[in-house]
């Protein structure tokens, strides 16, 4: 019985090390690599901020392409209003919703920098 005893108390500090080690869905111990450099060795590209007057640019242009005035960029729209942002819609979808918001437009012109 004391064996029992011992294998179960090892199991519950076994799962609380777990719940320890996993917050989220990112291990604990990502934390100790710099924010530039993957657990796996390579490097990631940050972007870099994006300027404010192409931030303001953007942010005219799709409130220009935006025709029905719902936040949300359809590839219609953007290749209507913005053709040169279109070519990477695909990539900006990358949940394909169908649409894009100005926030992943930012991302993705400050990625491309």
């Amino acid at each position: 019985m004391r064996a029992a005893t011992r294998s179960a108390r090892w199991q519950s500090g076994y799962a609380a090390a777990c719940k320890a080690v996993y917050v989220g869905s990112i291990p604990a111990r990502a934390s100790k690599y710099p924010s530039s450099i993957s657990p796996a060795g390579s490097v990631m590209s940050q972007p870099k901020p994006l300027d404010p007057k192409l931030a303001a640019e953007i942010d005219q242009k799709a409130k220009a392409a935006d025709k029905n005035g719902d936040g949300k960029l359809t590839k219609a729209e953007l290749e209507a209003g913005m053709p040169r942002i279109a070519k990477g819609f695909d990539m900006m979808d990358a949940d394909k919703k169908g649409y894009v918001s100005v926030d992943q437009i930012k991302t993705f012109v400050a990625a491309r920098q």
